[in-house]
């Protein structure tokens, strides 16, 4: 008997620290589990290369005040809720890298962007969290 109640109590700790751990890492956990792999992407190694370089055009798609709050060097902001995925169809010069908070908004963006036609474009699918979990600098203002 004693035995049995040991082990709910050890099966009914696990739950409680799995759900107390899906309430506060949930919605970034579900954003990475629900981003498509298949999509063209960059990694943060390639992506500071590539900056250094001046070799792509950074477009931080989080909105003004979530950009205002820490952004990376030489991102422009344009914001999913009023970028077109078309427009990112057009001809560039560089290759587009797309930015947000955690990669999902930027996965449904470039998934659009290349529906529309676009060639040029991927995504940095670790994206502000990696960046400034790996204690990369962020610039703040816009």
């Amino acid at each position: 008997m004693a035995e049995k109640k040991s082990r709910r109590w050890v099966l009914g700790s696990a739950l409680v620290v799995v759900g107390v751990s899906a309430f506060v890492l949930g919605p970034a956990v579900l954003e990475i589990a629900t981003t498509p792999a298949n999509l063209p992407s960059i990694d943060r190694a390639q992506l500071e290369q590539a900056l250094a370089a001046n070799a792509v055009d950074l477009i931080d798609i989080r909105e003004p005040d979530e950009y205002a709050a820490g952004h990376i060097a030489g991102a422009r902001n344009l914001p999913m809720s009023k970028l077109d995925p078309k427009t990112l169809a057009m001809p560039s010069d560089k290759p587009v890298v797309l930015v947000c908070r955690s990669g999902r908004r930027t996965a449904q963006t470039l998934a659009a962007a290349l529906e529309a036609g676009a060639t040029n474009i991927v995504h940095y699918p670790g994206a502000m969290l990696d960046w400034t979990s790996a204690g990369k600098p962020v610039v703040k203002g816009q």
